[in-house]
């Protein structure tokens, strides 16, 4: 059965023995990648001949080393695509040879401070925007060169492809970005104002070379992890201080420092078609769908984006993490962004948009759903209530989903979060066995609903309406939400998300609470594109803390990174008329439909 399959090659936490066969494939492949490992399979190879290498400089004197492959059996003047790469411009992931036998002129470029560049390298720099328009610029004043550039990335390379396009440069026509999150604040060092402590394995990277999943990094650590202040574990991890970590630590909130490498309301501004691309088991797809959705208010004449059964990666297959997903997965995506870029670039009639501008793989479907706009036409966002009779710790409480609107009256659940034992992090990479986890912690608590009465199809982004009350001046929230198969087989991860309760208004300005006040908060679980058979069984999951994926909040309203006091807090969920705590699905085939609840 295809759901079997499916939740197995999911799995994000050890549910069963049944799952042992399963766990080395899945740490080492499908959720080997962290949020921060940029590298990415990109393309077919390197062309070793008819290249040349030269100094392109920048409006600051520093000149960045740029390798230009040239296409054979073409002659100038050439349009060009351009690559900007912080691993190395010689690297053998490069799509040049598929590009340049299609009769484009490649550029890819060394990045500030990086292989034969000039200048002072810094992850996330502040000057990949400035860097990335001159770059465009200079290539289109060439004579050799027909003054249009597109420009393509994936990952990391996504994101200096994404500040590129921010800038605006006048002779850039259009961009291809793959599995790319969004901007650095909310998608990669911190989310939902939670810190990535994973953060510190890209450091980790950068400062040593030692390149490996995010979870074989969390698990080494995690007794220093445990050090307060957060500030400092640069110096019990590395030995020193790094500037990087402290600047991160240090700018907790979005201010001046993380404006820098912003991009995404700026993306709002752009008005060139822009292609997406991403995988749905990519732990960089909520900043997929946060981009597409403030592109979306652009002017922009073409948003296209592709969303298949993939992890990290931009080679479509019909299989991913040893699952079979169907056929239909299989799409050439190398000819589908030299169809686009032929066509914005060139102005060939390739048919390209004839086709859907969305397209989103729905699992277990074994079939692509396809519109032009993105929550797709005809999406119902319906709410699943939660409920209780005053006690949901656990899969023995009774936490319940309902249809159905909840009872005028109904008693709070309560647990204590207690930032000296936080939470362990049952997400992508969880170090403790989940069956165990939520069998024996009294700070989770677990709602689920009966067995779905037909088959649904859920499609687009999904978030929980959350009421709830602290003791504390600030606290997290970290919501799962999970689906059991129809025969009992086990749970397993489908999304989540974060939210710290100082930024439910604004990341830009945090507001504190009124200690044991109910608040409404929106807490975002990504988005997904699957089919949830009749018999499957939906579980929720609340919690106030992910350790050590996330550093924790310490409760006293202060600076979570570089202070070390902490009290514990009464946390209490809400789930009556008054404050209906709710799930939104997005399902697809409703009777109604409403704006997406994630939409910036």
């Amino acid at each position: 059965m295809w759901w079997i399959g499916f939740l197995r090659h999911i799995a994000i936490s050890d549910v069963s023995s049944a799952f042992t066969p399963f766990r080395s494939t899945l740490r080492a492949g499908l959720f080997s990648v962290s949020i921060f490992s940029f590298i990415v399979p990109l393309g077919p190879g390197v062309a070793q001949s008819n290249r040349s290498i030269v100094m392109v400089p920048m409006r600051d004197g520093v000149q960045l080393a740029t390798e230009l492959h040239y296409p054979e059996n073409f002659n100038p003047p050439y349009t060009v695509i351009l690559k900007r790469t912080p691993y190395g411009k010689e690297r053998g992931d490069s799509d040049v040879r598929f590009f340049t036998a299609r009769g484009y002129l490649v550029a890819v470029q060394d990045v500030r401070g990086r292989g034969e560049s000039e200048g002072e390298w810094g992850l996330f720099q502040i000057n990949e925007r400035e860097d990335g328009y001159d770059a465009v610029e200079w290539l289109a004043a060439q004579d050799w060169c027909t003054g249009k550039i597109g420009i393509i990335g994936g990952s990391y390379l996504g994101l200096t492809a994404l500040w590129t396009a921010a800038e605006k440069p006048p002779h850039l026509v259009t961009v291809v970005s793959n599995v790319t999150g969004g901007d650095p604040f909310g998608h990669h060092v911190f989310e939902g104002g939670l810190l990535r402590l994973e953060a510190l394995e890209v450091i980790e990277q950068y400062e040593g070379g030692r390149r490996r999943p995010a979870s074989a990094f969390l698990s080494e650590y995690v007794d220093e992890l445990r050090h307060l202040p957060v500030v400092a574990l640069d110096r019990r991890i590395f030995g020193k201080e790094v500037q990087s970590w402290r600047s991160f630590a240090s700018h907790n909130l979005y201010d001046d420092f993380w404006d820098l490498s912003g991009f995404m309301e700026d993306l709002e501004k752009l008005e060139i078609p822009v292609f997406l691309q991403g995988g749905w088991f990519d732990s960089l797809t909520r900043g997929l769908k946060d981009n597409y959705l403030h592109l979306r208010k652009s002017e922009s004449p073409y948003l296209k984006m592709i969303i298949g059964p993939w992890g990290h990666t931009n080679v479509g297959s019909a299989s991913w993490g040893g699952q079979y997903f169907g056929d239909a997965a299989a799409l050439d995506l190398y000819e589908l962004y030299g169809r686009w870029f032929d066509h914005w670039l060139r102005g060939v009639d390739t048919g390209i948009l004839e086709e859907p501008l969305v397209q989103v793989y729905g699992i277990g479907l074994d079939r692509w759903l396809e519109a032009d706009t993105y929550p797709l036409p005809n999406t119902s966002f319906r709410k699943l209530y939660l409920t209780s009779g005053g006690d949901a710790h656990g899969p023995s409480g009774n936490g319940e989903l309902h249809w159905e609107s909840p009872l005028a009256e109904s008693d709070a659940d309560m647990f204590t979060y207690d930032p000296a034992e936080p939470t362990p992090n049952l997400w992508f990479g969880g170090l403790e066995p989940y069956d165990e986890v939520i069998r024996t912690r009294e700070d989770i608590l677990v709602y689920e609903t009966v067995p779905l009465a037909e088959d649904l199809i859920v499609a687009g982004p999904v978030s929980l309406e959350l009421f709830a009350a602290t003791s504390a001046l600030d606290t997290d929230w970290v919501v799962y939400w999970r689906v059991r198969s129809p025969d009992k087989e086990a749970f397993d991860l489908v999304g989540g998300g974060v939210l710290r309760a100082r930024f439910r208004e604004s990341f830009r300005a945090p507001q504190l609470l009124e200690k044991n006040r109910v608040y409404q908060y929106t807490v975002d679980l990504g988005h997904i594109g699957m089919g949830l058979p009749k018999g499957a069984v939906l579980r929720l999951e609340i919690a106030s803390a992910a350790f050590p994926r996330f550093s924790r909040n310490l409760n006293t309203g202060g600076h979570n990174e570089l202070e070390t006091d902490y009290v514990s807090a009464t946390q209490r969920i809400f789930h009556s008329q008054r404050y209906p705590t709710h799930l939104l699905l997005p399902v697809l085939g409703g009777t109604s439909s409403r704006k997406s609840p994630t939409e910036p």
